[in-house]
């Protein structure tokens, strides 16, 4: 088994401790209800959904792109190719990703003439 270095030890440490586990459930409870928050402000908006969106919504959803980044990094880091094993770690990196890809289609559609 290859030795570890002394920062990968450390962060495998911190991102299996039950308190980051607890923090990253928190995390993901409080962006349901912003996902709810954001639909029900889109429901109410029929015309045009992109100026629905509360501030805040934006604001939001940005802090919690940077936490799943940030985690995401971690894992690729920590667990590097044995990350392809775990179903739950390539699932979370899928949908930062995606978003990341949202993120850049709809900045790509906004600097165009092609309605979107």
């Amino acid at each position: 088994m290859v030795k570890w270095g002394r920062v990968r030890q450390k962060l495998h440490a911190a991102l299996n401790h039950k308190f980051v586990e607890l923090c990253i459930g928190a995390v993901v409870m409080i962006n349901v209800g912003i996902i709810i928050a954001e639909a029900d402000a889109a429901a109410s908006c029929r015309l045009d959904t992109s100026k629905c969106a509360a501030g805040w919504i934006e604001v939001a959803n940005a802090v919690l792109l940077v936490i799943y980044t940030v985690e995401a990094c971690g894992r690729i880091f920590v667990y590097r190719r044995h990350l392809l094993g775990n179903g739950w770690d390539m699932f979370d990196i899928g949908i930062v990703l995606t978003t990341y890809l949202e993120l850049l289609i709809t900045g790509i559609l906004q600097d165009t003439d092609i309605p979107g």
